[in-house]
């Protein structure tokens, strides 16, 4: 007798794909990003911090569960590097959560 087991939605996705996606991040220096990940593993977007808006690009990598955002943000005067690494959990192909050993939060929302 073969049984259908029913996917979780309480793990990360075997695969994250490439796309527009909207990131929140609460923790320390709450941001908004709206960025465009792009399968070669490049990123370009924006990203929010209070009323300042400025251009992001970089890179990012999944390797389940971890998602790996390594990004240059202007906002001020110089670029600033951005980098968080985040297991993703309660995931599915349009939205996932996740959080990082930095006190971060994450949640991700396909533009």
């Amino acid at each position: 007798m073969e049984i259908e087991m029913a996917k979780s939605t309480e793990s990360a996705p075997d695969e994250f794909t490439a796309g527009s996606w909207t990131i929140k991040v609460s923790g320390f220096e709450p941001s908004t990003f709206e960025l465009q990940l792009k399968a070669d593993g490049s990123v370009t977007g924006e990203r929010q911090v209070d009323d300042m808006r400025g251009p992001v690009s970089g890179k990012w990598d999944y390797d389940a569960p971890k998602l790996t955002l390594d990004l240059s943000s202007e906002l001020g005067l110089r670029p600033q590097p951005v980098l968080y690494e985040f297991e993703l959990t309660d995931a599915d192909a349009q939205s996932a959560k996740g959080s990082d050993s930095d006190g971060h939060k994450f949640k991700l929302h396909r533009a």
